[in-house]
C-alpha cells in the first residue's frame, strides 16, 4: 500500500459510524441482525481495513447480546464513503428482555460498539484501530 496522508500531509483517522442495524432472522437458535457501518477515509490515497470486532447489548441495562469478530478485507477510496455489512447473530438465552420487548412493542433498543483496524504504514505501529458506537431501534417488519 502507498501513503496515506490526508489534505494536510499527516495521516488522518477514518471516521466510523453506525449507519442502520436491522433485524434479518428469528429462528430456532437465535436472533440475527445486520450491523451496517459507515466508513470515511478522509485521506487522499485508498485505506484498507483487515479486521472489525464488535459488541452488542441491550440498551436498557447493558446486558451483553453477543460478541465477536469479522475478517475481512475491504478498502475505503481515497475521500470516499462506503458500508460495511456486519452480520451478528445471538441465541435466546442473551435475548431475554429484548425478546420480550420485540414480541410486545415489536421493536426493542440495542447499542453496537467496536472497532475496525485499517492497514496504515506511515503510522508508528503500522496500523490504525477506529472506534464505533451507536444505539438503534430492532423491528419485526
Amino acid at each position: 500500500m502507498g501513503l496515506c496522508l490526508g489534505k494536510a500531509g499527516v495521516f488522518m483517522d477514518p471516521v466510523v459510524r453506525v449507519y442502520d442495524v436491522k433485524l434479518t432472522g428469528v429462528n430456532f437458535s437465535g436472533v440475527e441482525v445486520d450491523c451496517t457501518l459507515e466508513v470515511t477515509n478522509p485521506n487522499i490515497s485508498n485505506l484498507s481495513a483487515t479486521r472489525v470486532v464488535y459488541s452488542l447489548k441491550k440498551a436498557s441495562d447493558g446486558t451483553q447480546l453477543t460478541n465477536g469478530v469479522l475478517d475481512k478485507h475491504f478498502t475505503i477510496p481515497s475521500g470516499e464513503s462506503i458500508q460495511i455489512v456486519v452480520p451478528m447473530k445471538f441465541a435466546y438465552t442473551g435475548v431475554g428482555a429484548v425478546g420480550k420487548s420485540l414480541v410486545k412493542r415489536g421493536a426493542t433498543e440495542i447499542l453496537v460498539a467496536g472497532d475496525i483496524t485499517f492497514d496504515a504504514p506511515m503510522t508508528r505501529s503500522g496500523v490504525v484501530v477506529s472506534h464505533f458506537q451507536g444505539q438503534a431501534e430492532i423491528m419485526i417488519d
